[in-house]
C-alpha cells in the first residue's frame, strides 16, 4: 500500500473530499490526487497533512499502524509532572491487572474495535484481553469486538464487549464487504488489519461496488450473539 492508499482512507474517513481538503489547506486543485502516481510529499506538507488528520507522519507514511500515537503524546503533554507520574503508575498498574484472571472469571482476547460514522466502518486491531465472567460466556463465537462511540447501538455502550458470530468462515481480508444488522458496507481499503467500509447510502458506495466487483452474495453477514455490559458485568443475550 502507498502513501496515496492511506491518503485516500483518512480523507474517505473525514466524510470530505480531495479538493476539499485541498481548499481547506490552500493547496492547488488536484494537488493531493496527483500522489496517486507514486510521488511522495514534501516533508512539510507531510507534516500539515499530519496535523489535519491527526495523525503522525510515520502513520501516513506507512511505518506505523499506530494512528492515535500523536494524540496521546499530545495530551500527555499536557499533564504537570506529577499527573504524569501518575498515569505511568496507572497504566502499569492496569498492564499487571489484565494479566492475572480473576475467580470465577474467563480470560478472553479483544482483537477488533469498531467505530462507525455516518456512512463508513472502521474495523481496527486490538491487542488486549480482558476477564468477564465466567458465567453464560457464549460458547460459540468468533471473535469478541469493542464498540468505539457506540451511539449507533441502542443498547451497546462503549466499553461494552460484543461477541459475533459469522455466517461461514472467510478471511477478513480477501472479502468484498460486510453485512452487520441487516446495513451493508463495502471494502474501499485494508490496511495493518484495518478495514474501512462505505455504508450503503454513501454516494460513493456503488462506485467502490463496480471497483472491487463484488456483489453482496460475496460479503460476510454477522450477527452479535451476547452482549456484555463492562459497567455492570451483566450479560445480555442478542441472538440478532
Amino acid at each position: 500500500m502507498t502513501f496515496y492508499d492511506r491518503l485516500k482512507t483518512l480523507v474517505v474517513e473525514s466524510k470530505k473530499s480531495f479538493n476539499q481538503v485541498e481548499r481547506e489547506l490552500g493547496y492547488p486543485r488536484n494537488a493531493l490526487a496527483n500522489y496517486r502516481l507514486g510521488k511522495q510529499p514534501s516533508a512539510r506538507r507531510l507534516s500539515e497533512l499530519a496535523e489535519f488528520f491527526d495523525v503522525s507522519d510515520e502513520f501516513l507514511l506507512e511505518k506505523s499502524d499506530d494512528r492515535d500515537h500523536k494524540k496521546i503524546q499530545r495530551l500527555f503533554n499536557k499533564l504537570n509532572p506529577v499527573h504524569r507520574q501518575e498515569t505511568i503508575d496507572f497504566i502499569h498498574e492496569k498492564l499487571a491487572q489484565q494479566s492475572l484472571p480473576k475467580e470465577g472469571c474467563t480470560t478472553i482476547p479483544i482483537t477488533s474495535l469498531i467505530y462507525r460514522g455516518d456512512s463508513v466502518w472502521q474495523q481496527g486491531r486490538l491487542d488486549s484481553k480482558v476477564d468477564v465472567p465466567s458465567d453464560n460466556l457464549p460458547k460459540d463465537y468468533d471473535l469478541v469486538i469493542e464498540p468505539i462511540g457506540s451511539d449507533f447501538f441502542s443498547n451497546v455502550e462503549d466499553g461494552d464487549l460484543m461477541f459475533i458470530k459469522y455466517d461461514h468462515d472467510v478471511d477478513l481480508n480477501k472479502i468484498g464487504g460486510f453485512i452487520f444488522n441487516g446495513e451493508v458496507f463495502v471494502r474501499v481499503a485494508t490496511s495493518g488489519g484495518r478495514l474501512l467500509y462505505v455504508h450503503q447510502e454513501n454516494p460513493d458506495y456503488k462506485h467502490y461496488l463496480d471497483e472491487i466487483k463484488a456483489a453482496h452474495k460475496e460479503f460476510l453477514e454477522s450477527k452479535i450473539v451476547e452482549i456484555f455490559h463492562s459497567k455492570t458485568h451483566s450479560w445480555e443475550f442478542a441472538g440478532y
